[in-house]
């Protein structure tokens, strides 16, 4: 099923909780999960709830949890709960049990083919030149986009690489454009290197 068209906002957010995708959250049974925790996603503006369930998957619980404690968070351990839709902890200041929502405890991590798909709708990728999205070159690291009328699209972590071959009249020369498409300020800047062949 493709999926809906996002505003820019929303698109930006997305490929941030991408780039953090890799972090690494330890479960209540000490097993490494790779994503985001559920916690952080509060901070997103544009993703309502609706479209979050559409982009990520969960990977798992944490088996930690920032909790209030005055004016930080603490760090406490999570067990689960009898009701599956919540954790309970222990409160660092009453020492009382807690509950938090099995959804922020959750770990997320952006779909990637759907959010690849996205990139290469936009870079107006052709279908038949997208089967890089689904096996990456480089497991997590390095996908291939495909191939457009401008050139080569790959992904390489939070770098938007296009490799565009010149005409013959210079001498076979190929550009890349290392393109920075988001990320904190979400410019957009770009190098060029010349490629000779």
């Amino acid at each position: 099923m493709p999926a809906r068209p996002l505003s820019t906002q929303s698109l930006l957010e997305l490929l941030d909780l991408f780039e953090q995708s890799d972090q690494s959250i330890t479960d209540a049974d000490g097993q490494r999960l790779r994503g985001v925790p559920g916690w952080d996603l509060a901070r997103l503006q544009s993703l309502r709830q609706r479209e979050r369930l559409d982009w990520l998957i969960c990977n798992g619980y944490s088996g930690r949890f920032p909790a209030p404690s005055g004016d930080e968070h603490v760090p406490v351990e999570l067990a689960e709960d009898d009701d599956p839709k919540q954790y309970a902890y222990r409160c660092p200041e009453t020492f009382r049990k807690k509950f938090v929502s099995a959804s922020e405890v959750a770990v997320y991590s952006v779909s990637v083919p759907k959010i690849l798909g996205q990139i290469a709708t936009l870079l107006e990728t052709p279908m038949a030149h997208r089967r890089g999205i689904e096996s990456p070159a480089i497991d997590s690291v390095l996908w291939n986009l495909g191939k457009t009328r401008i050139g080569h699209f790959w992904l390489l972590q939070n770098m938007l690489l296009i490799i565009v071959r010149l005409p013959h009249h210079h001498r076979q020369a190929s550009i890349i454009l290392a393109i920075t498409v988001w990320g904190p300020i979400a410019a957009l800047t770009a190098s060029v290197s010349p490629l000779w062949f």
